[in-house]
């Protein structure tokens, strides 16, 4: 917030806010701008500009329309009037004549009111020029006051309506409103100008002229954090704040689906025949080095049952060989020379196979 009191008039609840953002980026630029611009609360809109575009700085500007809080009696009390006293007290005209004239003291209740911008009740004493007010609104400043007494004299300012005694006879009526702020919107790292327009509402017109600025470099403004650390912006804005530009930008590319906009999917039914085993790694098992190791192994444990066969036979064939007599031994002895070339050639098959296998 902006303490905007005195550059707005009392009367306003709406302001135009310029905002003069300066485009400074190299570190000269930055060095003029806080020499020469920063801090100052007395610079006029042209004056701001005229500075920048002198020293060959651009700027941009954002304007916005901010309704000011609602305004609060800063000075609140009641006094009761106990009784008054007549004093006659000398005075002496422009001429040197002497003269005597009745002043009345009006003793009060008390001589305390209320600030209420402060934490403490009735932590305010009445003062000379202070402005009490009648009932009907008749006003009385103060012209002496009497602290051990706890009299006032007082004089007429408007109205017609006498100081009665009795509880409430006078109040505190001095016209302010207290501090105002307006409430502005600033980024990381701006060096600016901040310039303001009252609104009249009744009739909707915005005010011709610019108010004297403040401008300031937002890095070095201060924040207390929730744990009481006092921080600068630039250190709050880098630990927790999000820049929220770069996140719509990166939606505005990715054109995701916000939640918002999405559809809630059909939910679907399943049964026992929803679920089956199904091999998830056939691309390796079925690689063409993998089903030719295969392949081999099957030929393999082929050939090993034909040779079993085989070793049968040529058991049964010596058994035969041994029982018979020598004139159908040569018949027999050509069957077993017949399994036996059949035998050596299978186990050269299987000894091949297994140097080809031992390879992959």
């Amino acid at each position: 917030s902006i303490n905007v009191t005195g550059k707005i008039p009392e009367n306003s609840d709406r302001i135009v806010v310029k905002r003069i953002i300066a485009n400074t980026q190299t570190e000269d630029q930055k060095n003029f701008f806080d020499l020469n611009l920063k801090g100052k609360n007395d610079i006029t809109h042209d004056g701001f500009i005229s500075a920048l575009e002198g020293y060959g700085i651009s700027y941009f500007t954002d304007e916005d329309i901010v309704s000011l809080p609602l305004k609060t009696v800063r000075y609140v009390g009641t006094f009761g009037v106990l009784n008054f006293i007549d004093d006659l007290v000398n005075q002496t005209d422009s001429q040197g004549n002497t003269f005597q004239v009745t002043v009345r003291n009006y003793k009060l209740t008390s001589l305390n009111y209320t600030d209420s911008t402060s934490t403490v009740t009735n932590g305010e004493t009445l003062k000379n020029g202070d402005t009490l007010s009648t009932p009907d609104g008749t006003k009385y400043r103060i012209t002496s006051v009497n602290i051990s007494d706890s009299t006032v004299q007082l004089e007429r300012v408007s109205g017609f309506q006498p100081v009665l005694l009795g509880t409430n006879s006078l109040s505190i009526a001095m016209a302010d409103f207290g501090t105002r702020f307006a409430d502005v919107n600033i980024g990381n790292d701006e060096r600016q100008g901040i310039f303001f327009k009252s609104i009249d509402d009744d009739f909707n017109i915005v005010a011709s002229t610019w108010s004297t600025g403040v401008t300031f470099w937002s890095s070095e403004l201060q924040t207390t954090t929730t744990d009481g650390t006092v921080v600068d912006l630039s250190t709050y804005y880098k630990d927790s704040v999000s820049d929220f530009g770069k996140l719509f930008i990166g939606l505005a590319k990715e054109n995701t689906v916000t939640a918002v906009e999405g559809l809630i999917p059909n939910i679907p039914s399943l049964t026992g025949d929803s679920f089956k085993v199904v091999q998830i790694n056939k691309q390796v098992t079925d690689s063409t080095s993998v089903k030719t190791i295969d392949d081999k192994l099957k030929l393999k444990t082929s050939i090993k049952s034909e040779i079993d066969s085989i070793d049968q036979a040529l058991q049964q064939t010596k058994l035969q060989i041994n029982n018979l007599n020598s004139g159908r031994v040569n018949g027999n002895n050509s069957n077993f020379s017949t399994f036996t070339d059949q035998k050596s050639s299978l186990e050269n098959n299987i000894k091949t196979l297994t140097e080809e296998r031992s390879k992959k």
